[in-house]
C-alpha cells in the first residue's frame, strides 16, 4: 500500500496525532492522520509532540489540553508499532501460455454471463472446473482481457 505521506510504496498502519498551540485567547487543534509508513509516522508524531510541547501552553484553554495531547501522541505512537501493518497488495497473477489457451474458447461465455448477472465466483468455478484451471486464473485471465 501507499503512504498517504510521502506516497511511497510501504507497509503502512493507520495513525493519528494531534498537536496544539495556545495563543492567549484562543487555540489552534491540528490533527494528523492516515496510513503511513515507520519513518513518516516518526516524523510526524515528532513534529507534534514538539509543537505541542513548545506552543501548546501559552493558552488558558490550551494549557489544560496540551498534557493531554501530549499522553494521547505518546500512546498511539506506541499503540502503532504493536498492531499489524496493513498487508503489502499482492502481486497480479502471471498466466502462462498454456492456462491462455485453455481459457480463450470461454471468453466470450464469461462476458455473457456476467451481463445476465452471474457472479464472477461462479463463473470462475464452472469454467474452471471445465477448462482445468483454478478459479484464481480465470478470474486473472478474465481481468487482463477486459
Amino acid at each position: 500500500m501507499r503512504c498517504s505521506s510521502c506516497g511511497q510504496e510501504a507497509t503502512v498502519r493507520d495513525v493519528e496525532f494531534g498537536m496544539e498551540i495556545g495563543l492567549l485567547v484562543i487555540r489552534l487543534h491540528r490533527t494528523a492522520k492516515g496510513r503511513m509508513c515507520p519513518e513518516c509516522i516518526s516524523s510526524t508524531f515528532w513534529s507534534c509532540t514538539l509543537t505541542t510541547l513548545f506552543l501548546g501552553w501559552w493558552g488558558l484553554i490550551s494549557f489544560f489540553v496540551t498534557p493531554v495531547i501530549l499522553v494521547m501522541n505518546v500512546l498511539s505512537y506506541r499503540a502503532v508499532f504493536l498492531s499489524p501493518p496493513y498487508p503489502a497488495d499482492e502481486p497480479p497473477m502471471v498466466l502462462d501460455s498454456s492456462v491462455v489457451g485453455k481459457l480463450e474458447p470461454y471468453r466470450d461465455e464469461m462476458f455473457q454471463r456476467l451481463l445476465k448477472g452471474e457472479t464472477m465466483a461462479q463463473i470462475s468455478e464452472d469454467v474452471g472446473s471445465r477448462a482445468g484451471v483454478s478459479a484464481g486464473e480465470v478470474k486473472a485471465f478474465y481481468n487482463s482481457r477486459a
